[in-house]
């Protein structure tokens, strides 16, 4: 396996403790291994890292074949699936009143990202979750 992969969307299949599969996409111009762990690098910053041991499989597809991919250059954690400990770092954060610009740069998804996963996490209502009661008639 080569030291360094460049320029490419990764998607890590990762191993759970109960024996099932989990996906995390990133977008990295760079991974390389440290220490027993798989480091993906974007505009020289880690963006992710776990274990070796975790990882069931790797695929990486060339960025700019990409839509997501694009998204993911300023939102490396675009439309990725959320992890529980991102979900308690999101509520932690809405707790804390920090705006939504800010959740969003500090998670790297989108603002409408964090907006849904605040609304599905029952924390802000949702737009159209609109006033019905005088649609009686």
């Amino acid at each position: 396996m080569a030291e360094d992969v460049t320029g490419v969307a990764i998607r890590f299949d990762l191993l759970t403790d109960s024996g099932g599969l989990e996906y995390r996409n990133v977008l990295a111009e760079r991974i390389t291994f440290v220490d027993g762990d798989v480091v993906a690098w974007h505009r020289g910053v880690e963006v992710y890292r776990c274990p070796v041991s975790s990882v069931s499989g790797l695929k990486f597809e060339p960025a700019a074949r990409s839509y997501l991919a694009s998204i993911r250059v300023d939102h490396p954690m675009a439309n990725a699936r959320w992890m529980p400990e991102e979900e308690d770092q999101v509520r932690a954060l809405h707790a804390a009143g920090v705006p939504l610009r800010e959740m969003a740069a500090q998670l790297g998804r989108r603002q409408g990202g964090i907006r849904s996963r605040l609304i599905r996490l029952g924390l802000i209502p949702s737009p159209d979750a609109g006033d019905s009661a005088g649609d009686e008639g």
